[in-house]
């Protein structure tokens, strides 16, 4: 069992069943239409997009977050797609998606920037990429995340890797989490909103 499949095989939402805040605010400020969710996990960002009338493609490697997400959302459907494939194999397509959503996807930097850039290719010109995780100042914190400065995050990483976008939000900031027991406290992370150019 990975890592992931063990982490989410508990009854318990180990982040909740709320959508990422920074996610929710910033998808409600775009007209509806079709999102990919890389690393989904269990389904939080996915309920409320389709709630409000997007249309789902969530993408993650563990099937006991897909299981997980079902049991929030109810069974895949025309609006509600979930794939099981490590994000580096999986082929997201060229211009499909009006909007990309990220919450606290951490990948070691071998991969990072590709799959980033694969998540820019798939989406269509003029669409969004809403994206937070943990910044590298996070290691001091005891509010969740990864624990290698290889797996976080630095503005000016994201302003590199999503080249191709306009920047709208590239900020470091302090906020409070309050999602499920592994995310909760006083955390430092780096959030971005970036339009494909």
């Amino acid at each position: 069992m990975n890592f992931w499949d063990s982490r989410f095989s508990s009854q318990e939402y180990i982040y909740g069943i709320e959508p990422n805040e920074f996610f929710r605010d910033e998808l409600l400020k775009l007209r509806p239409g079709s999102i990919l969710l890389a690393g989904e996990g269990e389904g939080r960002n996915a309920k409320f997009a389709i709630e409000n009338k997007w249309k789902v493609l969530a993408v993650d490697a563990s099937i006991e977050g897909k299981k997980k997400a079902i049991k929030l959302i109810g069974e895949e459907s025309e609006n509600f797609k979930y794939e099981i494939s490590n994000l580096l194999d999986f082929d997201f397509g060229t211009e499909k998606f009006d909007a990309v959503g990220m919450s606290f996807l951490h990948l070691p930097s071998s991969i990072r920037k590709e799959i980033h850039q694969k998540l820019v290719k798939s989406l269509k010109t003029g669409g969004h990429i809403i994206m937070e995780a943990f910044d590298i100042s996070q290691l001091e914190m005891q509010s969740g995340g990864p624990k290698s400065p290889d797996m976080l995050y630095t503005k000016e990483m994201l302003e590199n890797d999503f080249e191709d976008c306009k920047h709208i939000i590239l900020e470091n900031t302090k906020t409070i989490l309050s999602e499920g027991n592994h995310h909760k406290g006083e955390a430092n992370v780096v959030r971005y909103l970036g339009q494909k150019l």
